[in-house]
C-alpha cells in the first residue's frame, strides 16, 4: 500500500481529537490512519503551545520539497560514490562529501542499496564498508583496575581553551595494543581538528576508525611503516560530520584533498 501523506483537513481533525481527551488509537480509527503515522505526528509537531495543525503542515510541504531537491543515483553519480567507498568513506561520509564538493544531496540509505545491490550482482564494494563484529560492552568500572599515572592531572582540570577546542596544538594520546601485547601503535589525535598522528611502537574516537584497518589482535611488528601512513591519510581526509564536513587534514594544515580527482 502506498504512503499517503496527511491532509491539512486530518491534522486539524487530530487537533480537535486532542482536545476532547480521544486516544491515539482511537484517532487513527477514527482518520484510516496506522497508529505510529497519527503518534509521529503528534511527537513531531507538539511544543509548548500544543499540536498546532497549520505548522505541521508547512513542516511537512518543507520536507518533502527538500526530498524532492535530492540527486537521483546517475551513472556519474554512481561512479563517484563507488570511488569514495573504495577510499573506505561510511555512506554517512560519502553523503557529506558529496554534498559539500559536488552539490549532490543524497541519503546515505540510498549508498547502502547501491553497496547492496553491488554485493548481488558479484561486485566487491561491500568489502571497504566498515564492519562492526562486535557490540560495544561498557567497562563498568574496569577503569579502576587499570594503573594510574602518578600526579596525573584530571580531565576535569583542564582549561577552558584546550575543553572547547578553541585553538590547534592540544591533543589526545592513547594506545592501541596489539597482538599478546608484544606490539602497539601510539595514537595523538589534535582536539580541534581530529588531525590523527599515527606512530608505530614496538614492545583507543580515532582508535575506534583505526580498528576498521587493524583489528583486535593485530600484531603491529608486521604491519609496515607505509600500511600506517596510509592510515593515516585515509583518517585525516575523510570528512567529518562534527567539524561541518571538513577533513581534518583540511583544518590542520589549510587545504582539502579532492578525493575525487582522477
Amino acid at each position: 500500500m502506498t504512503y499517503k501523506q496527511l491532509t491539512i483537513e486530518e491534522r486539524y481533525q487530530i487537533k480537535a481529537y486532542l482536545k476532547t481527551k480521544v486516544s491515539i488509537k482511537d484517532i487513527s480509527i477514527e482518520l484510516g490512519r496506522h497508529i505510529s503515522t497519527i503518534t509521529r505526528e503528534i511527537k513531531r509537531n507538539t511544543g509548548k503551545k500544543g499540536y498546532r495543525p497549520k505548522q505541521a503542515d508547512e513542516f511537512a510541504l518543507k520536507r518533502r520539497k527538500t526530498a524532492l531537491k535530492s540527486i537521483k543515483l546517475t551513472q556519474e553519480v554512481k561512479a563517484d560514490v563507488e570511488t569514495l567507498i573504495r577510499q573506505e568513506l561510511s555512506p554517512e561520509q560519502v553523503c557529506i562529501y558529496l554534498e559539500r564538493h559536488r552539490k549532490v544531496k543524497l541519503h546515505h540509505d540510498t549508498i547502502y542499496g547501491f553497496v547492496a545491490e553491488d554485493k548481488a550482482n558479484g561486485g566487491d564494494l561491500y568489502t571497504f564498508m566498515r564492519h562492526l563484529h562486535k557490540t560495544h560492552q561498557k567497562r563498568y568500572g574496569s577503569y579502576q583496575k587499570r594503573g594510574r599515572i602518578k600526579n596525573a592531572v584530571s580531565i576535569e582540570e583542564r582549561s577552558d581553551v584546550i575543553e572547547n577546542k578553541e585553538r590547534i596544538g592540544d591533543y589526545e594520546g592513547d594506545l592501541i595494543i596489539g597482538k599478546d601485547h608484544k606490539s602497539a601503535i601510539y595514537t595523538l589525535v589534535e582536539r580541534k581538528t581530529l588531525y590523527t598522528i599515527m606512530i608505530k611502537l614496538a614492545g583507543k574516537n580515532a582508535n575506534g576508525l583505526i580498528r576498521q584497518y587493524f583489528p583486535k589482535r593485530t600484531d603491529f611488528n608486521e604491519v609496515s611503516e607505509e600500511e600506517i601512513l596510509r592510515v593515516m591519510d585515509r583518517l585525516n581526509s575523510r570528512p567529518r560530520k562534527t567539524r561541518g564536513g571538513k577533513q581534518p587534514i583540511e583544518l590542520f594544515l589549510g587545504k582539502a584533498v579532492d578525493l575525487l580527482a582522477a
